[in-house]
């Protein structure tokens, strides 16, 4: 299992469309994904799942822990840091 820790940096942290760009992103994976909000002090949740996700009420700012656990962690895992350092579809704010 691979995690690692992120800031939210688009506008909108990770509501609709980021939820969805990230989640559509987590389920072209095979392995296991999670997403914590670090700042909120809740439980993981599943990272493929997008009402999972915008429950997690993650906004700009917040820190985010991503694990990823499986046969193509390494490479699932560059992917969402891709994706989340690009702002989830979004400009930075």
């Amino acid at each position: 299992m691979i995690s690692r820790t992120f800031t939210l940096h688009n506008a909108s942290g990770l509501h609709a469309r980021p939820a969805s760009v990230f989640v559509q992103t987590a389920s072209r994976l095979h392995s296991a994904v999670t997403i914590q909000d670090l700042d909120r002090d809740g439980p993981p949740v599943n990272g493929k799942s997008i009402i999972e996700v915008l429950t997690l009420g993650a906004s700009h700012g917040h820190r985010i822990q991503v694990s990823v656990a499986g046969e193509d962690e390494q490479a699932g895992m560059a992917e969402l840091a891709r994706a989340i350092d690009a702002g989830l579809g979004e400009s930075a704010a």
